[in-house]
């Protein structure tokens, strides 16, 4: 294991052994699809959870509860707060999580951002939710107002993601090939842009480029956008195969 592992799972095991020692529950910072499986393939202690504010988020917490906790969810020192500006205006992850690191946060505080029809919703850590209320007014140019919203509720706010529907074909499933195809790049710079960490499948840094894509996949080119392939299973009468995906706006 290399030695940057060896140090994050010595803290996550730390957690582990205050809430043994002093029979409380202690939580990570906001962590990345990475990290989470890092401690979910290595720590093996009960009573532990990860959550991240919502049912299906991507950044998630990790919690070691005692045995007294009966509604361990409650207790993840998450807050939920949502920015509300004007329809007409278009914002997206990257404004926001650049205004909030403006602020001198650390990215470890902050878990998904959901964008919707003139609002988003951000899940941040109890600590920094008052700080970042009374820091940001604005949202690049753009004015926003911040309130905080009853996480139990808070997939009501949530809106479909919206989507454009694509089509290609590749010679084989290989990650590079299917990305050519999903973002318009060559076989070379794809293969530079998996080899650099940029893609993601699942939410899981992939570096090769002979991973194998399935249909139901997510596919993610940092800083290109997010992909979901429906389907991979036509067959051209060259002996291509046809891929169709969705990608996310």
């Amino acid at each position: 294991m290399e030695e940057n592992s060896k140090l994050f799972l010595a803290k996550i095991n730390d957690l582990v052994r205050i809430r043994d020692l002093r029979n409380i529950p202690k939580f990570s910072a906001f962590l990345t699809p990475a990290e989470a499986a890092v401690i979910e393939a290595n720590v093996k202690s009960p009573n532990c959870f990860f959550f991240g504010g919502y049912t299906d988020a991507e950044r998630r917490m990790f919690g070691v509860m005692p045995d007294y906790i009966v509604e361990p969810f409650s207790e993840f020192p998450i807050t939920a707060l949502k920015f509300e500006y004007r329809k007409v205006d278009i914002l997206s992850h990257r404004d926001f999580l650049g205004s909030f690191m403006a602020t001198g946060i650390s990215r470890e505080t902050v878990g998904d951002i959901r964008i919707g029809t003139g609002y988003a919703i951000a899940f941040v850590t109890n600590e920094i939710a008052k700080y970042l209320m009374e820091q940001i007014s604005k949202i690049g140019k753009v004015g926003v107002t911040v309130k905080t919203v009853d996480i139990s509720n808070v997939n009501d706010y949530f809106e479909n993601p919206k989507t454009f529907s694509l089509s290609f074909t590749v010679s084989s499933l290989r990650l590079d090939a299917v990305l050519c195809g999903l973002v318009g790049c060559s076989r070379s710079k794809a293969e530079t842009y998996i080899k650099e960490g940029l893609v993601f499948v699942n939410s899981f840094e992939v570096t090769k480029n002979t991973k194998q894509i399935k249909s139901g996949d997510y596919v993610t080119l940092r800083g290109t956008g997010k992909f979901l392939i429906t389907a991979c299973d036509g067959i051209t009468k060259k002996g291509r195969m046809i891929v169709t995906a969705e990608k996310y706006i």
